[in-house]
C-alpha cells in the first residue's frame, strides 16, 4: 500500500507538518508516502525530502497546467497522484487532514467487509451507518471534498484518472471522482469517517461551489453547493467477539470427536490449496468447530491460506469467522508489502558496501513460492551476511533507522546472541530484521557448510544484484533444518501411533505453516532439486535424520514428499534413547498445557510439568552436545582419529560454547527476574 499526498506550496497556510505528525502517530505510519508537489516550489516541504518521497512538478505536468487557472492545475495534479506508483491499494489524499490514532486497522477491516473490488471508498466523509457495516453507500448527489480516497486496485486508479482528465473542464477533481463513483463504480464512506478535516484556510482565494461552470463547457448536473462541515476524527472502535454464555460442562468424548474433526478439515484445506487433495465437502463443513479451527490456524500463520481456501465456500461458512479471516488477509498483504519494501532497502544499502546478503525463509520465499503476496505470514525478515561483514552490515542498518535490540531484551534472548543480531525501527509494528551469520549455534551436532551456500547462491529476482537465495538443495536442506531444530519432537513424532494429533496441537515452537513451505518447495521445484546431491550434501553435514522426519511428516500430512528412495537413503532409524525420553516430557507438557487451557482448575496439578520439560530439554540438548553421534564427528572432523580421539578433541571444542551458552542463560533469568514488575 501506498499513501499519495498532494500537496502545494502557495497556501496561505500550511497544513501539512500536522497532516503528516498525526500519520506518523498512526498504525499507519510505516506506509510509504509520496508527495505529489503541485508546483516547482518545493520550500514547504524540503524537511521531509529525506524521509519521504517528493514527486515533483515536471514538464510533462507543466505542459498540462494553465498559467492563472489554479482549479485546472489542481486537476492536474490529482490525476498524477491517481497515476503515480504500481501498488494495487493507495490512499490520495491532501495535505490538511488528521488520520484517526487507528485509521488503518480500521481501513483493512473495512474493505474486508466490501464485495469486489470496483469501488471508491472516501476516508473522509461522515455518513449515517450500515446496520453490522463498516462502511455506507455515499447518498449525496455528488462528492464534496476528496480529502482521503481510499483505491482498492490500480486499475480503478488509473479509470478515475482517466475519467477526470477527459471532463477535466467539466469541474474539480472532488465532483469528477464522485461522478466517476457513483456512474461507473460504486461510491461509499467509512463509517465512522476515519480522518478529520483542518484546511478552514482554503488553497483558493475565494472559493467558490463545486457546480460552479468552467470557460468551456457546462456540467449535465449541478454538484453540491454546500461544502462539507469538518469532520472530528474518529474514536477508536473497539471490535471483540461477544464471551460465549456459560453452558454445562460438554462430553469429553464429543469435544475429541469436534477436535479431530475440526483438524481433518484444516488439513483437507491446506492439501486442497496444494493441489495434493480434494476440498472438503459441506458435510465436514459442517462438523467443523469454527473456533477450534481459527485458534488452530492462527497459531500455525495459516490465515490467509485458510482464507483463500474458504473464500469461495461462504455459504458452508461462517459469515462472522470467513469476514475475520479476510480482514486477517488483507491486512498480511499490506504488512508483506512492508516487508518486501525492506528487503529491497536493505539489500540497496548493503549494495553500496558491496556486501552479499542471502535472504531466507519468508523474505525469500514470499516473491519466489507464493503466487499471492498475501499468503505467507512473515514474522521478521531473515539475512545471512559473512561473519567478516556483521559490523558493516549493522552499520548499514542503524544508517536506515534500524536499532540494535538492546538491555532486557537482548538479555531475554540468551544464546541466540551467538548467532544472530536483533534490528528493529523503534515503532509499533515495525518488522524486526534478523542479521544472521550463523544459522545454528556452534555446538550444535549438525553441519550447515555456509561457504558451500554462498558458493552455490543465486540472484533473487526482482531484487538488487547482491540480494541472493540459497540453491535449491541447500534451501530445502535450511527449510526443514529450521522447522526441525523448533520442533525439537518430530524425529520422535513420525514413530509414534498420535502423530496427527501432536503435528496440529497448538503447543510448542513449531508452526505448521512451516511444513508447509516445504510441501509447498516438494510440489513447484521437485524438478529443480538435484536429489542425489540432496542426499549426498545430508549425509556428509549429519543432518540426514533431521531432514527425513520433516519430509515424511510433509508426505503424509499433506501428501507432499519428495522421491520414495530419497526417504530411505535419509532414513537412519530412531532418535537415541535421552532424545527420545526428552520429547516424550515435551510432547506430554503440550498435551497437559492443551488440557490446562479447557480446564484452568487442573492447572496447578499440570503447571510442573511444563517446566519439567524444559530441564528435561535442556539436559537431553547438553548430552547430545557432548556426546553426539559417530556420524556427526566424521563429518566435523574428517579423520582417521580413533573414535575416543575424536570425542576428546570434540569435547576441547564445544565446552567454550556450551558454558558461553549456560552463562548467558543463568543472565536472561536474572535479567527477566529483575524486570519482572512483580
Amino acid at each position: 500500500m501506498i499513501i499519495n499526498m498532494t500537496t502545494i506550496a502557495l497556501r496561505r497556510k500550511h497544513y501539512i507538518d500536522q497532516t503528516l505528525e498525526s500519520l506518523f502517530r498512526s498504525d499507519g505510519r510505516d506506509i510509504p508516502v509520496n508527495l505529489i508537489l503541485g508546483s516547482s516550489d518545493t520550500s514547504h516541504v524540503e524537511k521531509y525530502r529525506k524521509t519521504l518521497n517528493i514527486v515533483s512538478w515536471d514538464q510533462e505536468a507543466e505542459s498540462q497546467a494553465r498559467e492563472g487557472h489554479l482549479r485546472h492545475n489542481c486537476n492536474v495534479n490529482a490525476i498524477r497522484a491517481l497515476s503515480y506508483g504500481d501498488d494495487d491499494h493507495c490512499l490520495c489524499c491532501e495535505d490538511d487532514i488528521l488520520f484517526d490514532e487507528h485509521w488503518l486497522r480500521q481501513l483493512m477491516l473495512t474493505v474486508a467487509e466490501i464485495e469486489g473490488k470496483h469501488y471508491v471508498l472516501n476516508l473522509g466523509q461522515g455518513s449515517d451507518p450500515s446496520p453490522g457495516k463498516r462502511y455506507a453507500i455515499h447518498t449525496q448527489p455528488y462528492l464534496c471534498g476528496a480529502q482521503a480516497i481510499f483505491y482498492p486496485s490500480k486499475s480503478v486508479r488509473r479509470a478515475v484518472a482517466e475519467f477526470v482528465r477527459q471532463n477535466t473542464h467539466c469541474g474539480m477533481n472532488d465532483h469528477l471522482i464522485g461522478r466517476y463513483g457513483k456512474e461507473h463504480a460504486a461510491l461509499y464512506n467509512t463509517t465512522p469517517a476515519l480522518v478529520g478535516h483542518l484546511g478552514q484556510v482554503s488553497t483558493f482565494n475565494q472559493p467558490s461551489p463545486p457546480a460552479k461552470r468552467s470557460e468551456d463547457a457546462p456540467l449535465k448536473q449541478n454538484s453540491e453547493t454546500t461544502p462539507a462541515k469538518p469532520v472530528a476524527v474518529a474514536v477508536r472502535r473497539v471490535d471483540r467477539e461477544a464471551r460465549p454464555p456459560a453452558t454445562k460442562v460438554p462430553d469429553v468424548h464429543r469435544i475429541r470427536v469436534s477436535e479431530r474433526a475440526t483438524s481433518e478439515v484444516l488439513v483437507a484445506l491446506l492439501r486442497a490449496s496444494l493441489g495434493t487433495g480434494a476440498q472438503p465437502d459441506a458435510t465436514r463443513l459442517t462438523q467443523c468447530d469454527w473456533a477450534r479451527l481459527a485458534l488452530l490456524a492462527t497459531h500455525h500463520g495459516l490465515v490467509p491460506i485458510l482464507y483463500r481456501a474458504l473464500r469461495d465456500r461462504a455459504a458452508s461458512v461462517p459469515a462472522d469467522r470467513l469476514k475475520n479471516f479476510k480482514a486477517q488477509y488483507v491486512a498480511n498483504v499490506f504488512h508483506n508489502q512492508l516487508a518486501q519494501a525492506g528487503v529491497e532497502e536493505i539489500g540497496a544499502a548493503f549494495d553500496s558496501e558491496r556486501i552479499p546478503v542471502i535472504a531466507m525463509k519468508g523474505a525469500a520465499l514470499q516473491r519466489t513460492l507464493y503466487d499471492d503476496p498475501g499468503l505467507r505470514v512473515v514474522g521478521d525478515i531473515d539475512l545471512l551476511v559473512d561473519e567478516r561483514d556483521v559490523e558493516r552490515a549493522g552499520a548499514r542498518l542503524q544508517h536506515l533507522g534500524l536499532a540494535p535490540l538492546l538491555s532486557m531484551d537482548a538479555d531475554r534472548r540468551g544464546p541466540l546472541c551467538h548467532i544472530h543480531h536483533i534490528y528493529q525501527r523503534r515503532q509499533p509494528r515495525a518488522i524486526p530484521v534478523e542479521l544472521h551469520w550463523r544459522l545454528f549455534e556452534p555446538y550444535q551436532p549438525y553441519i550447515f557448510d555456509l561457504e558451500a551456500v554462498r558458493a552455490q547462491a543465486r540472484p533473487l529476482p526482482g531484487m538488487p544484484p547482491n540480494v541472493w537465495v540459497m540453491a535449491p538443495e541447500h534451501e530445502l536442506a535450511h527449510l526443514c533444518l529450521h522447522l526441525d531444530r523448533h520442533a525439537v519432537t518430530y524425529r520422535s513424532l513420525i514413530s509414534r501411533k498420535d502423530w496427527f494429533e501432536s503435528l496440529l496441537r497448538p503447543q510448542g515452537l513449531a508452526r505448521l505453516l512451516w511444513l508447509y513451505d516445504i510441501a509447498l518447495y516438494l510440489r513447484q521445484r521437485t524438478a529443480v532439486v538435484d536429489w542425489d546431491r540432496f542426499v549426498d550434501t545430508a549425509r556428509r553435514w549429519a543432518i540426514d535424520e533431521h531432514l527425513h522426519a520433516t519430509l515424511e511428516l510433509a508426505r503424509r500430512a499433506l501428501d507432499a514428499g519428495p522421491p520414495p528412495e530419497v526417504l530411505r537413503a535419509l532414513h537412519r532409524g530412531r532418535p537415541r534413547v535421552v532424545e527420545r525420553i526428552a520429547h516424550g516430557v515435551v510432547l506430554a507438557s503440550h498435551r497437559a498445557n492443551e488440557s490446562r487451557r479447557k480446564d484452568s482448575a487442573r492447572g496447578r496439578r499440570l503447571r510442573w510439568l511444563a517446566r519439567l520439560s524444559g530441564q528435561v530439554l535442556r539436559v537431553a540438548h547438553t548430552w547430545v552436545s557432548v556426546f553426539p553421534p559417530r556420524a556427526y564427528l566424521r563429518a566435523r572432523y574428517s579423520t582417521t582419529h580413533t573414535a575416543l580421539a575424536l570425542r576428546v578433541r570434540h569435547l576441547r571444542d564445544v565446552t567454550p560454547g556450551l558454558w558461553a551458552e549456560t552463562r548467558d542463560r543463568l543472565r536472561s533469568v536474572v535479567a527477566v527476574r529483575g524486570h519482572d514488575p512483580r
